[in-house]
């Protein structure tokens, strides 16, 4: 499936709130020449795909936060069947 169409299929989902692909971002960093050649030379792609969920909802893969952060959207994509209902002070 392709990055969009997965992309596509999260925001889809109704536990999720937003999608930010922040592969590119690296703030100030990215001014230090080092820095980009650094990340040109290794395929370094910045902070990844952050899956924000919507209120109520949380992973339950160890972290019990309410978001999902991966390098790769196949690897948010795949972190979605490990979501569940979340119990915390701020959902409930």
């Amino acid at each position: 499936m392709t990055e969009s169409k997965l992309i596509a299929k999260i925001l889809a989902d109704p536990r999720v709130e937003e999608v930010s692909d922040e592969r590119e971002y690296r703030g100030s960093q990215l001014r230090d020449p080092e820095v980009k050649a650094h990340i040109e030379r290794m395929g370094d792609n910045g902070d990844g795909f952050w899956i924000y969920l919507k209120l109520g909802w949380m992973d339950r893969i160890g972290t019990g936060c309410h978001i999902i952060h991966e390098t790769t959207i196949e690897e948010c994509f795949n972190l979605l069947k490990k979501i569940e209902k979340c119990k915390c002070d701020e959902c409930k």
